[in-house]
């Protein structure tokens, strides 16, 4: 039997991982920080790691001893690329084929110079250094336009400007790194987040991004899924390029922008799963198949896709940890349909955990002055952006 190694510091995006990779045949070890995931029912081996402790000394010694190792967020990658390994480990652990692919991981410039090297659908993007650069520069991408900063997640370090007096009203903190200045393309935002092993094309869902959380630009808790066999073929060429050019190994995190004439403009490539990773079961889409036929025959994902009894042509699907209580408690969007019941003992965990932040955030508002609630809100805020760039590597 296959064996593979998962890392990552939470828990958040490793909920659906260790089933799935046990029904595509592999046994899973993992080393976390998260305490709540050791209740998970498909882990073989569970290493429990403090949040301040470094994975390297742990995994350097096991890069030969798995036949998949995955990081499941972008704060341990990161630790990888900055690290005085040598190359050949760091592609070892990396989800990236080649030395060249490193120029892209964990960065919108780097991603975006690829795209546009590879032709590949993206929007017009400059790149600046400091606030003056920006100046000169977003007049030739043209308003409305996006500024991102080179390493954000999640919709944190995304300002949206309108007109030149916008850049004025961003703080000076916000130019603490390389910026991307990018069109902002209006249409409909889908989640094509896709596997690739050696570069293949494996699998991915087609999803259309219904409903936010909080930020235009943040994360989604309702989206329409379409199954393989009814989407647009555009879709299956522009991915196989994608995972091609970019030299992709694992599961990734991409974001399509569909404009009203139907044009694709690939706007994010992050080198991680994200939560709804296996979503498209319901719609008769199975990852866990896909992983056994390349093991097995090393053949990748095709177009057509043949229907099958399985197949829905498109549902409406709810991420259960972004609903409310009240929304959880009567079924709102037939959430109960959707919930990992496999894990039922890291479920039963995460839904506790989950009411416990509802009922203190809502003390806490209820019992605070509006003015000081916002301003504990802003400060909080401010003091995890300073930590790290990286704040919300735990959602999507």
């Amino acid at each position: 039997m296959r064996t593979a190694l998962l890392i990552g510091r939470t828990y958040h995006l490793a909920i659906e991982i260790p089933s799935l990779l046990t029904q595509a045949g592999y046994h899973v070890d993992l080393i976390t920080s998260s305490r709540e995931m050791k209740l998970s029912q498909n882990i073989r081996k569970y290493t429990y790691l403090p949040m301040s402790a470094s994975f390297l000394p742990v995994i350097t010694p096991l890069i030969n001893q798995y036949d998949w190792i995955l990081f499941y967020d972008e704060a341990s990658p990161q630790e990888i690329l900055s690290s005085n390994l040598a190359i050949s480990e760091k592609i070892a652990l990396l989800p990236i084929c080649n030395e060249e692919n490193l120029t892209h991981l964990l960065s919108k410039v780097g991603l975006a110079r690829v795209f546009k090297e590879h032709n590949i659908p993206t929007p017009p993007f400059s790149i600046a250094k400091n606030r003056g650069e920006v100046a000169t520069q977003m007049t030739e991408v043209g308003f409305p336009l996006l500024l991102k900063l080179d390493t954000s997640s999640g919709g944190f370090g995304i300002r949206e400007l309108t007109k030149e007096e916008d850049l004025y009203s961003i703080p000076d903190e916000f130019f603490s790194q390389k910026i991307l200045i990018q069109k902002k393309i209006e249409g409909d935002t889908f989640d094509v987040s896709a596997l690739f092993l050696e570069g293949t094309l494996i699998h991915f869902n087609c999803a259309r991004e219904d409903k936010k959380c909080d930020s235009p630009f943040g994360i989604s808790y309702l989206r329409t899924y379409h199954s393989l066999p009814y989407i647009d073929p555009l879709f299956f060429e522009e991915l196989t390029k994608i995972g091609e050019k970019l030299g992709l190994h694992g599961f990734t995190n991409i974001t399509c922008i569909v404009n009203q004439n139907k044009e694709h403009y690939y706007i994010e490539v992050d080198t991680r799963p994200n939560v709804w990773l296996n979503y498209t079961r319901f719609v008769g889409d199975d990852i866990s198949s896909k992983i056994r036929l390349w093991d097995q025959t090393k053949k990748g994902l095709t177009f057509p896709v043949p229907k099958t009894a399985r197949h829905i042509e498109m549902l409406v699907i709810p991420y259960f940890l972004r609903l409310s209580r009240w929304e959880l408690l009567f079924n709102t969007y037939d959430v109960w349909k959707y919930l990992p019941l496999h894990e039922w003992k890291l479920l039963c965990q995460l839904l506790i955990h989950h009411q416990l932040r509802i009922n203190i955030k809502a003390l806490i508002k209820k019992c605070l002055p509006k003015i000081l609630y916002e301003m504990l809100k802003k400060l909080k805020g401010a003091l995890s952006n300073r930590k790290s760039p990286l704040k919300n590597q735990n959602v999507q």
